[in-house]
This record gives C-alpha cells, sequence and structure tokens, in this order.
C-alpha cells in the first residue's frame, strides 16, 4: 500500500501535499480580493468549462469544486478590501492549478485504499473509489428543462416550502431561467430595448459573459416577468458578510442543507455560480426538505413524483393502452407498474430514496452503499422477480386494490402471451457504481440470474427522447436493456452514467456479451455525447414559451 501510495504522489506531484493548507490558501488569498475579483475568477472558470467542453482539457475543472468554492467564500468573505487582480491570466491558471490538485488528491486517496472483493472480479475494482469521486465531483446529464418541469410538478409542495418567503414555484422557475440565461436573453431580444436593462456589461464582461447582474436593473427584470424582486432577492442572493475569521470547511460539504441560496448581493450587484447546475442543487435541497418525505409507513411526496413522472415517460413512449400503473397480486403485494410489449412484460419499480453520500472511508461505505442497494435495487428486484415468479406458476392476476373482498381484477397475465420478463428500477437520481455494477449486491432469487436494468428517471427520458430523435420503437429500446444487462460484468462508465453505457450502444450497435467476466470495458464520459446530441420538443416549447413572454414584455416598452 505505501509503494501504491508514493507512485500515486508522484504521479499527482502530490509529494507532502497537505488539503487543509491548500484550502486554507486559496480562501485567504481570496479574502484580500474585492469581493468583484473573486467571483469574477469563479464565473471564469465556469465559462472555461462550458467553451472547452470538447477540447482542452487543461482548461477544464470540475463543475461541481466550482460551485463548492464560490460558497465555501462565501463564508469566509471578506468586504472591505479593494484589492484588484493584477493579472487576470495568470490568476486564473493559478487557481485552476489548485482545483485540479483538490480533485487529484481526492482521487489519490480513494484508490490508494484497497477494497474488499476488488480482487474477486475485475468489475469490483475502485468501486468504492470512483464512487466517492463521481459523487463528489460531478454533475449528472439532467437538462435545464427537465429541472424546470420537475419542479412544476411538484409545485404545491414547493409553494408550501416557500410560503414564509411569499414565493410561488413559478415565480422561482421563472428566476431561475432568467438568473441562467441573461445574456442568452441580452443577444436573443431587442438590444435597443434591453440595453438599459443590462447596463455596466462592458465594464464587467468576460468575452460576452456576465459574471455580475446590476441589482437595479437585475429586479426591473424580475417585476416584468411578474415576480416579486424584493422577495426573490432576498430569499436566494442574501447580501455578502464580512466573516473576520476563517472557517474551515471542505468541497465534499453538502451546503445546500444549510439555509438554500443561489449566490450573494454584495453593493448593489448580484453574484452567483453561472452554470444551470444550480438547478441541481436547488432540486436536491428541494429532495432532501422534510415537505418532500412521507412520515413513518406513509407515503411522501417524492414517491408520487417518480411514480408520475415515470408513467408519464412510459404511456408517451409505449402508449396509454400498453401500460398498467398501482397493481396488485392476488397476495395483495404491490407492484408499481406493468408495461407490454409483444413477448415482453416490463415491470418498472419506482424508488424515491435518494443515493445516500458515500463515506471517503471505503470499509464504512460499504455498509452504507449496501444497506441503500437493499431498500432500492434489490427490493425493486424482488418485486420484478415475484412477476415472473407469478407467470410460471399460472398466478398472474393482478388487481386495482389489496382489498381481497373489494377488488377488481385490472390485469391477467396468463390470458397474455408476454412470456419475458425484465425488471426495471427506476430511482429518482443516478445510483452511480450501485446501478452501474449491479452484481455488487445484488443476491438472485434463482438459478437464472437475471439482472434488473437499473437507471435514474430522467436519464430514462434522455434514452427515449434519443430513441425517438433517431427513428427508432419500443423493440430498439428493449434490445438495448437486455444487451445491457448482459454485460454488467464486462462494461463500465467510469463517470458512472446509464448515457455513456447507451452512447456507446447508439455508436456500435451493440455490447459484448460479458456475463462470462472475461475481459472489462471502461466508458468515458465522451459516449455521453451521442445521446444528448439533439433537443427534445419539450425544451424547445419551454424556450419558446419564456421569450415570447420576454418579447411580449418588451413589446411594451
Amino acid at each position: 500500500m505505501e509503494n501504491k501510495r508514493k507512485l500515486l504522489e508522484e504521479f499527482f506531484e502530490l509529494e507532502d501535499y497537505n488539503l487543509e493548507n491548500e484550502i486554507t490558501e486559496i480562501i485567504t488569498r481570496f479574502r484580500k480580493y474585492n469581493p468583484y475579483e473573486v467571483f469574477w475568477l469563479i464565473n471564469s472558470l465556469i465559462m472555461d468549462n462550458t467553451r472547452y467542453v470538447f477540447e482542452n482539457r487543461d482548461k477544464r475543472v470540475s463543475p461541481k469544486l466550482v460551485n463548492r468554492l464560490f460558497y465555501l467564500y462565501k463564508k469566509n468573505s471578506v468586504i472591505k478590501n479593494n484589492t484588484k487582480i493584477k493579472n487576470r491570466s495568470n490568476e486564473l491558471k493559478w487557481l485552476r492549478k489548485k482545483f485540479v490538485k483538490i480533485v487529484n488528491y481526492y482521487c489519490m486517496e480513494q484508490f490508494n485504499q484497497k477494497e474488499e472483493q476488488e480482487d474477486i472480479h475485475m468489475s469490483l475494482r475502485n468501486f468504492h473509489s470512483q464512487n466517492f469521486i463521481n459523487y463528489h465531483f460531478d454533475y449528472p446529464n439532467t437538462s435545464w428543462f427537465q429541472y424546470l418541469r420537475a419542479l412544476e410538478i411538484n409545485s404545491k409542495v414547493i409553494d408550501t416550502i416557500f410560503i414564509k418567503d411569499n414565493l410561488t414555484t413559478l415565480e422561482i422557475e421563472k428566476g431561475l431561467l432568467i438568473c441562467i440565461l441573461y445574456d442568452f436573453i441580452y443577444q436573443a431580444c431587442r438590444k435597443n430595448i434591453l440595453n438599459d436593462l443590462l447596463y455596466e456589461k462592458e465594464k464587467y464582461k468576460f468575452e460576452s459573459f456576465l459574471t455580475s447582474f446590476s441589482v437595479q436593473q437585475f429586479s426591473k427584470v424580475l417585476r416584468r416577468f411578474g415576480i416579486k424582486e424584493k422577495e426573490f432577492i432576498n430569499r436566494f442572493f442574501p447580501i455578502l458578510r464580512n466573516e473576520n475569521e476563517v472557517t474551515l470547511s471542505y468541497p465534499t460539504d453538502k451546503y445546500y442543507r444549510e439555509e438554500f441560496s443561489l449566490g450573494i448581493c454584495h453593493k448593489d450587484r448580484i453574484f452567483f455560480p453561472r452554470s444551470n447546475f444550480i438547478l441541481d442543487e436547488f432540486w436536491n435541497y428541494i429532495l432532501e426538505h422534510e415537505e418532500m418525505k412521507g412520515g413513518k409507513g406513509k407515503r411522501g411526496r417524492k414517491d408520487d413524483f417518480v411514480e408520475e413522472y415515470t408513467i408519464m415517460l412510459l404511456k408517451d413512449f409505449f402508449g396509454k393502452e400498453s401500460v398498467y400503473n398501482n397493481l396488485y397480486d392476488e397476495n395483495g403485494d404491490e407492484q408499481d407498474i406493468i408495461v407490454l410489449y409483444g413477448e415482453y412484460t416490463l415491470c418498472f419499480e419506482c424508488k424515491s430514496e435518494v443515493l445516500k453520500e458515500p463515506f471517503r472511508d471505503s470499509n464504512k461505505s460499504d455498509t452504507r452503499m449496501k444497506q441503500n442497494f437493499d431498500r432500492v435495487i434489490q427490493k425493486a428486484y424482488i418485486q420484478g422477480w415475484r412477476v415472473k415468479n407469478n407467470i410460471n406458476n399460472k398466478n398472474s392476476k393482478y388487481y386495482n386494490s389489496d382489498k381481497k373482498y373489494s377488488r377488481k381484477i385490472i390485469l391477467d397475465l396468463c390470458e397474455q402471451d408476454h412470456t419475458k420478463v425484465l425488471k426495471i428500477c427506476i430511482t429518482i437520481n443516478n445510483y452511480l457504481n450501485l446501478s452501474n455494477r449491479v452484481n455488487k449486491y445484488l443476491e438472485f432469487k434463482d438459478d437464472d440470474k437475471d439482472y434488473p436494468w437499473v437507471v435514474d428517471i430522467f436519464s430514462l427520458e434522455h434514452i427515449f427522447n434519443k430513441v425517438r430523435a433517431i427513428n427508432r420503437d419500443e423493440k430498439y429500446f428493449i434490445n438495448y436493456v437486455q444487451d445491457r444487462i448482459k454485460s454488467y460484468l464486462g462494461v463500465q462508465a467510469l463517470g458512472a452514467e446509464e448515457l455513456e453505457c447507451f452512447g456507446y450502444y447508439l455508436r456500435y450497435g451493440k455490447f459484448n456479451n460479458a456475463l462470462d467476466g472475461w475481459f472489462m470495458t471502461n466508458l468515458g464520459n465522451g459516449y455521453t455525447t451521442f445521446v444528448l446530441d439533439y433537443i427534445p420538443s419539450p425544451e424547445i416549447n419551454l424556450m419558446q414559451l419564456y421569450f415570447l413572454e420576454l418579447a411580449s414584455i418588451t413589446e411594451q416598452d
């Protein structure tokens, strides 16, 4: 182990590296600058990530780490200093190098650990280390229109959460979109009208990218969209404070467990990380809020949301007549959704439990991940296996209730010719290696050893949209699921994203059958681009809705 660590230290150039000292150095340096300069640095890194997404890896850093540093600085800010950065280009290089070292340090610490079972099978190597790195430094490939639609579907709960702030879900949706697309709005609409809304653009621009907004003009934009501007700014952009002492925290800390904010307000200007990843942070804040959770033994709003969203996707893809939901078998056991297509019975089980945070220690993380897996994926597998077992035992009638004397039959699979059963687990967020390497914890119920397919709800939507975009049908999707299940022991996505696997399948049309486990194919995140190179109609419609509203507003001036 010592030799392994030494090699990693040399490879990453981390001899005598100390994470606490590194973070302290960054924060101490930031505290010397005018806050405007600090936020320019952070947002410039974000812009570089966008500009160089497909090239120049040296100019890209972890977007999640950038966001974390924003909130770390907020907790340690000094507002009385007016020092400016002398050489912005050099300062960006310095900060980028620091960020790369922080991520490399965590990689070194994680990959230096000896994991149990990693010598048993190639697919189990670095299971927890990759899980930790992906969880803390990568965002999912969820699009902004998916987040906004999820917020809209949960509007009643979100209205309740923000009732004390006198804000509605619709106001929050519009406000978030305005923040993210501020520059796009400027380019898309009549410049002579919007020019007065975006004054000081030249002073604060970085290649046409606004790193801050004027409170006065931002308020005017919010007001024109029917948003209570004072309430919105006060809730999501608290005033930057002067912190006398440095409070050390880590990039892996979840800041949104505190009172959530998008950014800060300082000297009549608004600052926040300029990326749509703030939607992910906000969505996670909502998911972990008490209003979304059910009481003991009771369903919560999260449970209903996953089922509603999944049913919506399935009916749109397979047709309403093929989708059955809220089912109970002869014994009163619940089945979330059954889809019939050709000779196939697709059993969808929807799980609302958010993936738990992996621990740094792989042994402690193993215990937590196993418990999380059992409550979600193992349970979904058993529910799907039960359908298969019921069909084999000619006992496959499904009802609308678990009350034996008042229930009505909805579906009898014995009368159908759907003999092939696929077990599919839909999770509320990406389950990373728990879904990417199902074989780690799964306990089979029979000798057939049929794996379930596990995918998060937003990735499922991307896959459906892409299948339609390339003019393929339901059979293509089913073929993918079958091939993916057979690939678990030999294909793994380094970013633990199902879209990487689907992108590979789109590119090559197949996986090598790897259930014998003789070789391993590792997929990089570049394959995701084969999936996300489309703009689905819901996103186009949403963009048109907001920009038509903006156009109608500006026409009144």
